[in-house]
């Protein structure tokens, strides 16, 4: 009798700081029901800093990593901060393909807020607010191994707390030190990413292909 080999890969989900329960819910069920992927959705709370994060997802990570030919993640901004933490101390195999979300408009709320609680930031928010507003972009330093793929995903909408702040969307500067393969441009807001069939479709197409669909607009890499 001929031995059957699975060949497992698992999706890693990091959300962003402003991510709601329901929300998560629903874009791990979607991504369950509509991928092959075995499915981690690790939750943060809003209150944690970036080291913390970091923290979680290598103590998730650890008991079951070694069961994966491949472990793909997708990162929703506070996750892609901490991601970086925790792959700079990791030792990580297996890596697949890796999406990093990025917005603007949303990227610029913790900032926002910051300013205007000054010195209470913590007291009120946490360390969460306070690592994703002092994030400076050298931060952003990624490059990956020779067998992982690296997209970029930016959101050109504008989410509803983002709104409420008087914040718009600025364009996203990508430093050198962040290396990727490609990047497009959503049309959804950080409110959507969650949620949105036609997003979370565009991500499965990556972490299967190392590609962003040919219908993605303004490619790049």
């Amino acid at each position: 009798m001929t031995q059957v080999s699975f060949q497992k890969e698992l999706l890693v989900v990091l959300p962003g700081l402003t991510a709601m329960l329901s929300q998560c819910r629903q874009g791990e069920a979607f991504l369950r029901q509509h991928s092959h992927f075995d499915v981690l959705y690790i939750r943060f709370g809003m209150r944690w800093g970036t080291a913390r994060c970091a923290s979680r997802v290598a103590q998730q990570l650890a008991p079951i990593q070694s069961n994966y030919t491949k472990i793909h993640f997708l990162n929703y901004i506070r996750g892609g901060m901490s991601f970086l933490a925790f792959i700079k101390e990791a030792s990580l195999q297996n890596l697949g393909n890796v999406i990093f979300d990025r917005g603007s408009a949303a990227e610029q709320v913790a900032k926002k807020l910051s300013g205007i609680f000054g010195p209470l930031t913590r007291i009120v928010f946490g360390m969460g607010v306070e690592d994703v507003a002092s994030w400076k972009p050298d931060q952003w330093r990624w490059s990956a191994p020779e067998e992982s793929r690296t997209g970029v995903l930016i959101e050109q909408g504008t989410s509803r707390i983002a709104k409420f702040l008087g914040i718009g969307p600025k364009q996203i500067v990508l430093p050198q030190a962040f290396r990727f393969d490609e990047s497009c441009e959503i049309p959804e807001s950080h409110d959507d990413v969650y949620t949105s069939a036609d997003f979370l479709r565009t991500c499965i197409h990556f972490f299967e292909t190392g590609t962003f669909p040919s219908s993605s607009p303004e490619i790049t890499g």
